[in-house]
């Protein structure tokens, strides 16, 4: 209970509060004693904090008569003599003191006992009636009743109210902090004839003040030692906390910052400058309808002579205003070197773009002239290879006929066997020569967009074996190399140029009959899961893993284990050129001295 002291308070004359009605009074009071915030209870009653300082003190004062009306009606009589009762004090007050939450105690000038609430009684552990004529030695040990009546004797000597908060044992052996207020008691002359007293437990109250005090300290230091300069001003602008930073950088002179006026002038010298700087801010400074922060920045020279770039940020702090000031010179200069270097990038890529699209436009030219010599030269040579091959099978012709009509069975002479084989061979590299121009033809129209696709619903069975069957002849001329085929009766439906993917497969067999020399050569076709699948195996020298990465390419010529060129290197692209057009692949696999197999895949119509 109420023990050693923290310190006092003497009563003040407040302003007058002749607008609050005696129930009023009684419900602002109420709702203290049971733990209502102060700050809301003032705002909520539109009283000041020492407004309701002084109804609390007024209490006391008037709880002398209620206390003399309660001795009165009980037949008590005060050990100092009997008390008048003043007709003013009403029920309604003594009620208020036994209903309210806090201890409410009285005592004659000998320290005894006179009058004890039930609160108080409780908390003493002693009936109202047990309390009467009792006193602090009775109930509190010798050192705090020693304790309580020289404060006792200070007010009843004094006429003063005395205040403090004091640290009080529980009975759960912790210590509560409690609030004491004890004001003298007066007879109806005005005479002091004891004292009477009240005290509550504000613990929780307490607990969070020294909680809010440290974490204010914990507050000021982080302030102190941050890496920014940090200004804390009060809502009057009064200078509260400059931490070092800011006087490393705006020089040790202006530690002694006075309020925000001054803060504006150190910072910002230029006054036409700190006009806007301030107007940046002023949604923070502000306060009312402003926002909890904003930020601005500004340039100006520090005690070297070299021109910063700082950004200060407002921002509310427990309803002072906290300015934040980072040093952004370099980003500042990064910014600047990093738009220099966009503008020199972009000057550098307009300057490249107009080399490239000149560039580009040669090529177009020179595509374009490359497209019109092919087509032109391509189409003088087929002229005279067309006259070649038609001699050549007129030659082979005129040799049979003579061989009849002279009975040169079954072997011609030498001298007419060696003009049928050379005639044959004539026709043999005519038709090789047909195909290159073919293909260059084709590569072109490919290239340039000129390529004409006859797409249609197609059974790619039936053009597999075409395909086939079209090279049987040249497979004939080798036999040592055997062409098999394994292709499904049934349809194969794809939606294509029949001509374009027959081209393909002959492009393929071809080139594993340039490749193979002794062996088979199998043409194959399968539907899987959705494709499908054409493949050309050979039993060849293979592909090396090198060859394989650029066989696809146009104009490469795979290296020949012979060391013979089969080729131009336009089939195998065409082929794939094709395929890809129709939204399928093509790939090979091969292992050295095994064999190379050729795969290629389009989608099956309605797949």
């Amino acid at each position: 209970m109420p023990g050693g002291t923290h310190g006092t308070d003497t009563g003040q004359h407040c302003m007058a509060l002749s607008d609050l009605t005696p129930e009023d009074v009684i419900h602002i009071l109420l709702q203290g004693f049971a733990g209502a915030d102060q700050e809301e209870l003032c705002h909520a009653h539109a009283i000041t904090p020492m407004q309701y300082q002084h109804l609390k003190a007024r209490f006391l004062v008037h709880a002398e008569a209620g206390l003399k009306q309660e001795l009165a009606g009980e037949g008590l009589k005060s050990p100092s003599g009997p008390a008048s009762v003043p007709e003013h004090a009403g029920i309604a007050f003594n009620l208020l003191i036994d209903s309210i939450p806090h201890a409410v105690f009285a005592k004659d000038l000998q320290g005894n006992f006179i009058y004890g609430n039930p609160t108080y009684c409780n908390l003493m552990g002693v009936s109202q009636e047990a309390l009467i004529g009792m006193d602090d030695f009775d109930i509190h040990t010798p050192e705090s009743a020693e304790k309580f009546r020289a404060d006792d004797k200070m007010v009843t000597d004094t006429g003063e109210l005395f205040r403090c908060v004091e640290d009080n044992p529980r009975l759960d052996g912790k210590i509560a902090q409690t609030e004491v207020v004890k004001a003298p008691l007066r007879d109806g002359q005005g005479k002091t004839t004891g004292m009477i007293g009240m005290f509550w437990d504000v613990t929780e109250q307490y607990n969070i003040q020294r909680a809010l005090e440290r974490s204010e300290a914990k507050l000021r230091q982080l302030i102190e030692h941050a890496p920014l300069p940090i200004c804390v001003f009060t809502p009057k602008g009064e200078a509260m906390h400059l931490n070092s930073a800011f006087t490393d950088l705006f020089g040790p002179a202006q530690e002694n910052v006075k309020d925000l006026d001054h803060f504006w002038r150190i910072i910002c010298p230029d006054g036409a400058l700190r006009g806007p700087l301030k107007a940046g801010l002023r949604s923070c400074l502000v306060k009312d309808g402003g926002q909890d922060e904003a930020t601005a920045t500004y340039e100006f020279q520090d005690l070297s002579g070299k021109r910063r770039h700082i950004q200060i940020t407002a921002a509310d702090l427990q309803d002072n205003l906290m300015l934040i000031m980072s040093d952004i010179t370099q980003l500042k200069e990064a910014e600047e070197e990093l738009r220099q270097s966009r503008e020199n990038l972009e000057q550098t890529v307009d300057k490249r773009t107009r080399e490239l699209l000149e560039a580009n436009s040669r090529l177009m030219e020179s595509n374009k002239f490359k497209t019109m010599i092919m087509s032109s030269v391509s189409h003088e040579l087929r002229t005279p290879l067309t006259s070649i091959l038609g001699f050549a099978a007129m030659i082979r012709r005129d040799i049979a006929a003579i061989a009849k009509e002279r009975n040169w069975s079954p072997e011609l002479p030498p001298h007419a066997a060696r003009l049928d084989e050379n005639a044959s061979i004539i026709a043999k590299e005519g038709k090789r020569l047909k195909r290159l121009i073919d293909d260059l033809l084709d590569l072109n129209r490919i290239e340039s967009g000129e390529m004409v696709w006859q797409d249609q619903d197609m059974d790619m069975a039936q053009v597999a074996l075409d395909s086939f069957k079209t090279m049987l002849g040249e497979f004939a001329s080798s036999p040592s190399v055997m062409l098999r085929q394994e292709i499904p009766p049934g349809p194969v439906p794809v939606h294509a140029d029949p001509d374009k993917v027959k081209q393909v497969f002959i492009n393929l067999l071809n080139n594993a009959a340039k490749f193979t020399e002794q062996g088979e050569v199998t043409v194959s076709l399968s539907m899987v899961d959705g494709w499908a699948q054409g493949c050309v195996m050979d039993t060849g020298p293979g592909i090396s893993e090198q060859d394989i990465a650029h066989i696809f390419e146009t104009y490469y010529q795979g290296s020949d284990p012979n060391g013979h060129c089969k080729g131009a290197g336009l089939g195998l692209s065409i082929s794939r050129q094709i395929v890809t057009r129709y939204g399928g692949k093509l790939w090979v696999e091969s292992t050295l001295g095994r064999g190379t197999s050729f795969f290629f895949r389009l989608p099956l119509a309605g797949a």
